[in-house]
């Protein structure tokens, strides 16, 4: 038993991309929220954001955000992920976008997000 949650502990730190993902679809389904957010729609977000954070530019320790609040019932989708670095995420925390970011910052933002 013991062997084997070290295996597993082992496995799940070489593989983030996978507990990242199994961590959405807790806190989702903990808000009532049908979530189907992938990796390769991670990879495809990053991309449109260049892997820098869209609030303060910064390259180091990004994440996916949620742009309309998972708290408010949005899913993370294409459509609904920002980069953000993992300080401007806390800050951001269950924010509306409005209530966040600069006016000319939302519209670069919210310009990205319609590019689909």
């Amino acid at each position: 038993k013991i062997a084997d949650n070290k295996r597993k502990r082992k496995w799940e730190q070489n593989h983030p991309e996978y507990m990242r993902e199994k961590g959405r679809k807790r806190r989702a389904l903990k808000h009532s929220v049908n979530e189907n957010y992938t990796r390769s729609d991670e990879v495809y977000t990053k991309a449109l954001f260049d892997n820098t954070c869209a609030c303060c530019g910064s390259t180091h320790d990004i994440c996916i955000d949620h742009h309309q609040p998972l708290i408010k019932g949005n899913a993370l989708t294409r459509q609904n992920a920002v980069v953000l670095c993992r300080p401007c995420n806390a800050s951001k925390r269950d924010k509306d976008p409005k209530e966040f970011y600069e006016p000319a910052k939302l519209l670069w933002i919210e310009s990205k997000l319609t590019q689909l």
